[in-house]
């Protein structure tokens, strides 16, 4: 019975979970050209940003960095 239950739900869970994730990244990287756009420097395009690692992208996102992102590419 559980099995069948985890079979239906499991594709709706997973699914959701891809939606949260692509949502929290979109928000990362309106923070990012927002920064970005308040130091005057030209924020990379979304495509590349999604390809940035989770450590280049935590760099770019903070406010002390004087190396752009596009840099590190």
């Amino acid at each position: 019975m559980i099995g069948m239950a985890w079979a239906l739900l499991q594709p709706a869970i997973d699914r959701d979970g891809e939606r949260y994730n692509d949502t929290i990244l979109q928000r990362k990287y309106a923070v990012y050209v927002r920064e970005q756009k308040r130091n005057k420097v030209e924020p990379i395009p979304f495509e590349d940003f999604k390809r940035l690692s989770d450590n280049d992208r935590c760099q770019s996102l903070s406010t002390d960095s004087t190396v752009s992102a596009s840099d590190k590419m």
